[in-house]
């Protein structure tokens, strides 16, 4: 069970952090790709760490001891 969920977890994590970057460096010129695909990779990290700060101890947690 365990493992079926972590391929599944790794598949779609596979999957969104390819589809991000591709799109990104495929969609602009090289003029100005550098910028967009440090923008986009930033843009990832900033939620990313915001939704990790967000749940960081689930509700109901926080009154065990």
């Amino acid at each position: 069970m365990l493992a079926s969920i972590w391929i599944r977890t790794m598949q779609l994590l596979n999957a969104h952090l390819s589809s991000t970057s591709t799109s990104t460096r495929t969609q602009y010129p090289l003029k100005i790709r550098g910028k967009a695909v440090s923008l986009t990779t930033a843009s990832n990290w900033v939620f990313n760490f915001a939704l990790a700060f967000a749940w960081a101890i689930p509700p109901g947690f926080e009154h065990i001891a």
